[in-house]
């Protein structure tokens, strides 16, 4: 594609082709999912009803396993799921717990960790100084 050609695409596209061609197939994967009646959310089965919330999820995390790319590219391990589940999936680690309580408990403890490490003597002395307390 000579370099005109690819401006006069941009220019009536508004945007780059590449991004263009990727929107185009994620609009065409979004359609074929509703077709099937597969755009009900992996993680809270509720229905996925606009492309903006719609992604693409790993059900076992293929980062850090024993065969990533194996993983990666399975498509029995691929599931749908809204954009902010699939987020809030990946930021805690896969844990089941039994009861809310132990859930609660595990989280506490993740937080007092964190405030160990984050909150050190020299920020404690700090905070003393400015504030009093």
């Amino acid at each position: 594609m000579s370099n005109k050609s690819r401006i006069k695409r941009e220019q009536q596209l508004g945007m780059n082709t590449g991004c263009a061609q990727h929107r185009l197939r994620r609009m065409i994967l979004f359609k074929l999912v509703q077709d099937v009646n597969k755009d009900i959310c992996h993680q809270c089965k509720q229905k996925i009803d606009n492309i903006e919330d719609f992604s693409i999820e790993h059900i076992i995390p293929w980062l850090d396993s024993e065969n990533p790319k194996e993983l990666f590219f399975d498509l029995n391990n691929i599931a749908f799921s809204h954009l902010s589940c699939n987020s809030r999936a990946c930021r805690k680690p896969h844990r089941k717990y039994f009861s809310p309580e132990e859930r609660l408990e595990a989280d506490r403890k993740l937080n007092r960790e964190h405030a160990r490490k984050a909150y050190t003597k020299e920020k404690r002395q700090l905070k003393y100084r400015t504030t009093g307390w």
